[in-house]
Order: C-alpha cells, then structure tokens, then sequence
C-alpha cells in the first residue's frame, strides 16, 4: 500500500490497473490457498500469472474474425495467449497445487497412511477443498479441477477492474461522494464492515453493478430501467459490442 501513497502524492499519471492486479491477486493466494506471495514484484512465476490473466481476458473480450468464421484460426497467431495460459498454470501448480500435494502425502505417512481426505470441517482453504474432492471421486481429475481453480484465481482482474472503474464513475460524481463519506462517518468507526449498514452505499455500489458487469454474456432487466438515457424494459435482454465500448 505504501506505492499507492506515493502514488497519491506525484502529479504523474499512474496506470494503477497492474498495482490492483498485484494487490488482489495477492489477496486470493492468501484467502483460497493460504499462500503468501513473497517479494510479489520480483517474484517472476507470480508477475506471469498476473499478466497471463489481462491477456486471457482481453482475448476473450475482443473480436477475432476467427470467431465467426472458426477456418481462419489456422492462419491466426494465437502463441502469446497459449504463453499466457501455460504461465498462469505453471504458477498455480508449482507454489500452489505441488507443494500442497507432497504436504498431504507428508501427512499421510505420518499418519500411518491413513489419509486425510473426506471431513470438510477439517478442510483448510479451498485448495485443500479441491483436493479432498478428487481423492474422493473417481470422475475428477486434477487437470479438470484446475480449470475451475484458474477460473476463481482469475476473478482478482474482473475485482480489479471493478474497483477501477468504481473509481472512475465516483470522481465524476462530487456529490455521490460526499454523501458516501458523510454516510460512513456517521454509520461506522471510519472503516466500513459488511455488518455496517450504509444504505446510500450499497445503492451506488448497485447502481455501479449494474453499469460495470461484465458484457461479454447477455444482461436482462430485472425491471424497468433506462440505460443512458435509453428505455430498457423488464427482461429487456442485452447484448454488448465490446469493441464500440472499449472493453
């Protein structure tokens, strides 16, 4: 956090997209695999991990005329974004998902190979989760648990994003502001809790939802609405262009 103060006090313009990737996906290891990353900027593995995501994302965001005619992938150069994936699992296997699996196998020695799968009270974190449930199920298989691990590691840049451009949406917005802060004064300690209750807040965080969620699937309206002006019934169903809205 201490960049981000340095950060405050310069009159440079900061892309502060890669502090929050960092930052978040940081929080994750910690929170589902009980990791924390060392040294994050000079940790190499965890940099590639980082950037691997931005580039998936941004290839699943963008148009590739690939996607409608499925012929042309052959004359289409997509070894950057095989290199983005191959970083983000060779991170995740190996100081993530190897090192636990030789710590449970430690454990089942010492255990008389009695193994420690199966109590979900006794679980550790979500990796261990993972791991339980493959020792107990024959259908799965560490391969297919790792693309729903990635999906949810992947989360910390749809959160980083949201964050942004909460930011972006609230400088524009001096009164939402202020009514925010007063709110927060009045209602907590200085620091927010889920337990608070900021009615104002959680309307502009909703209000924020429903402008920032991801595009790239159809939205429908839950009720009558407008968006930007324009009428959008309920189950109005819409379809983004991600490239006109420089997503």
């Amino acid at each position: 956090m201490n960049k981000f103060e340095i950060m405050t006090k310069t009159n440079r313009v900061q892309n502060l997209k890669p502090e929050f990737n960092q930052l978040l996906a940081g929080i994750f290891m910690h929170y589902f695999f009980n990791l924390d990353v060392v040294d994050g900027e000079e940790n190499e593995g965890f940099q590639k991990m980082v950037t691997g995501f931005e580039d998936i994302f941004q290839e699943i965001n963008e148009e590739c005329i690939g996607d409608i005619f499925p012929s042309l992938m052959t004359f289409i150069d997509k070894s950057w974004y095989h290199q983005s994936t191959e970083n983000v699992r060779n991170f995740l296997m190996s100081q993530c998902v190897e090192p636990r699996i030789a710590a449970r196998a430690q454990k089942v020695d010492l255990n008389n190979n009695e193994s420690p799968k199966g109590d979900a009270e006794k679980t550790g974190d979500l990796l261990d989760s993972f791991l339980d449930y493959i020792d107990n199920n024959d259908d799965m298989t560490l391969d297919k648990a790792m693309f729903s691990i990635e999906d949810i590691v992947g989360g910390h840049s749809a959160i980083s994003n949201f964050i942004l451009r909460a930011l972006c949406f609230l400088a524009n917005e001096p009164e939402a502001q202020a009514e925010i802060r007063a709110e927060v004064a009045r209602n907590t300690n200085g620091i927010a809790t889920i337990s608070d209750k900021l009615p104002y807040t959680e309307a502009a965080v909703w209000e924020m939802t429903r402008f920032i969620s991801s595009p790239i699937v159809p939205h429908v309206a839950t009720a009558d609405t407008t968006i930007d002006g324009k009428r959008a019934p309920l189950c109005f169903v819409l379809h983004a262009n991600d490239t006109v809205a420089g997503l």
